[in-house]
């Protein structure tokens, strides 16, 4: 979409030359707007799981609704736009929104918040590398693809972006709150059901380790001022609740 706008817009019906550069124009500015509204608003409000799930949905009902609406309403060229076209191009519009708010950002504060300090730096270099690579990739093949499969090339995108949403639920840790010395914990024992279970908000693991990590250094205070903290330990084979 990035790359290819202009023909995109073309291929969806809007025509003129410099009515796809106008339609580019504003896609810029608009992907500007929301990533920054998204790093300010989604990315704590939401966390970062749920931001991804919900940018990769919304790419793809995007991807799909502009495939299938070339494969059953084909652009007639010099024909007017007619309600289903008109939404197409919306709904180019509407990839970015979800994309600013998901996928464009917040993979590389995952990056960062879980690769370990002494490796942190090369953890970001190895993710930025590989951000780059796929975008070359996807610049070459895209030309190609518009050219011969066509609408299924959008159809492609959108099953990809379902794996994403896939990968997201069962592989990716919520780390809103989570201390960066408490990271490693959502990584281990079985890191799918873990990941699986950041998915609903209530009870996610990183909700319990940020309030841990906000009660142990009000204990640790209370204990160095000579404060009385009494510390109780459960009965043998019973757990306090």
């Amino acid at each position: 979409i990035n790359y290819y706008a202009p023909q995109i817009f073309k291929s969806v019906g809007l025509a003129g030359q410099s009515a796809g550069l106008f339609a580019t124009g504003i896609y810029g500015v608009v992907k500007i707007c929301i990533t920054a509204l998204g790093l300010m608003l989604a990315t704590e409000q939401l966390g970062r799981k749920w931001c991804l799930i919900i940018g990769g949905l919304g790419q793809a009902f995007a991807m799909f609704y502009i495939g299938i609406n070339q494969a059953v309403n084909p652009v007639v060229p010099g024909s007017p736009l007619n309600g289903h076209s008109t939404f197409a191009i919306v709904c180019v519009y509407l990839f970015v929104v979800f994309y600013s708010i998901g996928w464009g950002s917040t993979p590389f504060i995952l990056s960062a918040e879980c690769s370990p300090n002494s490796v942190r730096s090369l953890i970001m270099a190895a993710a930025l590398m590989t951000q780059w690579l796929f975008n070359f990739v996807i610049a070459k093949i895209t030309p190609l693809m518009l050219a011969q499969i066509t609408y299924g090339t959008f159809l492609v995108f959108g099953s990809a972006c379902i794996l994403m949403v896939v990968y997201t639920v069962l592989c990716v840790p919520e780390t809103k709150g989570v201390p960066l010395e408490s990271i490693y914990m959502l990584f281990e024992g079985n890191i799918v059901a873990g990941a699986t279970r950041d998915t609903i908000p209530k009870k996610a693991r990183a909700k319990y380790l940020a309030n841990a990590s906000n009660i142990e250094p009000e204990v640790k205070g209370k204990e160095s001022i000579g404060e009385h903290v009494e510390r109780v330990d459960a009965p043998s084979g019973k757990s306090l609740d």
